[in-house]
């Protein structure tokens, strides 16, 4: 049996690339198959890859390339690859000597419509069991057509030319699965860290959060699995970053950071949940070597906290913030919305405020990021207005004025509304896509030019009747 070549794609640089757990999963499931050899491709300086990473193949040579896309506007550098390859940026156009493409990731999971026309197939959502049925079909069949119709017996394949409907997949029981760091660098978020995932899903219930919807049931690793894991780590590095949608959420997360601080493994988190956060957690963190404290209060406003569904105290999150400076924790990263349905300026007044006495209890390296609300499908808050431009200019000067003299960091209001629509967006997405690929002018230019288009996507009320 010939071997097969896939070829896994994150379309972001380096960096990006493998601080992203599931660009790790797909790229070590595929090489573990026998008769498969896998190579990597990102973006470099910008620019979509023609060759894979470890063994310079041409991009043309793949018979599969497998795209993990996380979030929306990777769809643009997604299609941007295409086109500097000469792919046919739609697959019905694709010829037989064209490489099989399959889309997977969060995004996908989400909604893979806005890029279904470019896809010969779809994961929707985890497929770490999968990848060996996967490859089955890839190795047993040659014409595309008929590889399409084997995949539609594989769980959570979805066909878009064949519009066969498909329930999301997940992991039953986790210990089953290895999500792990296949490579280990320098060059990402961790730095030299051994990634290691500790939970998939969420035990909370916020109104605008995509990741428990796309990720439930709330499901853990087993400390039996982590400290295996974290052992055969060792002969690597002796830093690991724990992923999870919230570390701390995990039912045996202190004997984790225990087992991290005895055994000399220093520890990196994703973000934390504060309303399970407390001071025996974060001294058992420092002990473990961390260094950055992540979380999201997403309002200073309790009034807000209540409607998107926050349920904790302002007095509670300054006793920790408090307890996090007494600890000397080096940094903390503090990550803020505005334009959830039913702000109000006073809500602004008060995030300024919170920000602001922060700014007196902690006085290292103090973060501070706030961005549009973009509501996102398979949520309460799926059928909200987009947060425009205008309302984020004014929300912003109204938080700076009361937050003080502190940096700010912001997303680009125009970009996430463009994200709004590649987020609720259909098949009709797509051709702007390809026309901001195709003729160079980028994504805000090219819905720029449809306002119709984007003024439906970001309207509640036309969207909501779709």
């Amino acid at each position: 049996m010939s071997g097969l070549r896939v070829l896994v794609l994150f379309p972001e640089e380096y960096e990006i690339a493998h601080s992203n757990l599931g660009f790790h999963d797909i790229f070590r499931l595929f090489n573990n198959e026998q008769f498969v050899s896998a190579d990597r491709a990102f973006f470099i300086a910008g620019q979509p890859p023609t060759h894979s990473f470890e063994k310079r193949i041409p991009v043309s040579e793949f018979d599969v390339i497998a795209v993990s896309l996380s979030f929306e506007l990777q769809y643009y550098n997604f299609i941007r690859f295409l086109h500097r390859n000469k792919i046919p940026l739609k697959a019905v156009q694709r010829q037989k000597y064209h490489p099989f493409i399959i889309g997977g990731g969060p995004a996908i999971t989400a909604n893979p419509e806005p890029v279904a026309d470019a896809l010969d197939a779809a994961f929707i959502g985890e497929a770490d069991e999968l990848i060996s049925d996967i490859t089955s079909v890839f190795q047993n069949t040659r014409d595309r057509e008929a590889r399409k119709d084997a995949l539609l017996n594989v769980d959570g394949v979805y066909i878009p030319q064949k519009q066969n409907h498909v329930k999301r997949v997940f992991v039953k029981k986790l210990d089953n699965i290895i999500s792990e760091s296949a490579i280990i660098t320098i060059n990402t978020e961790f730095g030299n860290s051994f990634l290691l995932e500790i939970s998939r899903g969420c035990i909370r219930n916020c109104n605008f959060c995509l990741a428990r919807n796309i990720y439930k049931p709330a499901r853990f690793f087993s400390l039996e699995h982590i400290i295996k894991r974290l052992d055969f780590a060792k002969q690597y590095t002796n830093k690991a970053g724990l992923i999870s949608t919230a570390v701390n959420n995990h039912p045996q997360i202190k004997s984790i950071l225990r087992y991290a601080a005895e055994n000399k493994i220093k520890l990196g988190l994703s973000s934390l949940d504060l309303r399970s956060l407390d001071e025996e957690t974060l001294i058992l963190l420092q002990k473990a070597g961390v260094k950055t404290i992540t979380l999201a209060p997403e309002s200073g406003s309790k009034r807000m906290l209540n409607l998107i569904n926050k349920d904790f105290s302002m007095q509670h999150l300054e006793t920790r913030i408090k307890q996090i400076a007494e600890l000397n924790f080096e940094n903390l990263k503090l990550y803020f919305i505005v334009g959830f349905p039913g702000e109000v300026e006073s809500d602004l007044i008060n995030t300024g405020e919170f920000i602001n006495r922060v700014k007196q209890l902690f006085h290292r390296k103090l973060s501070i990021s706030i961005n549009p609300f973009v509501p996102k499908l398979h949520t309460p808050f799926a059928n909200a207005s987009a947060t425009s431009p205008q309302y984020f200019k004014k929300a912003i000067k109204i938080i700076r004025e009361r937050a003080g003299n502190i940096k700010i960091s912001s997303y680009n209001p125009v970009l996430s509304n463009v994200q709004v629509a590649l987020s609720r967006g259909n098949h009709d997405i797509f051709s702007i896509i390809c026309e901001a690929v195709e003729t160079g002018v980028g994504l805000k230019r090219a819905f720029k030019a449809h306002p119709l288009t984007m003024k439906y996507y970001e309207n509640v009320q036309n969207w909501g009747q779709a």
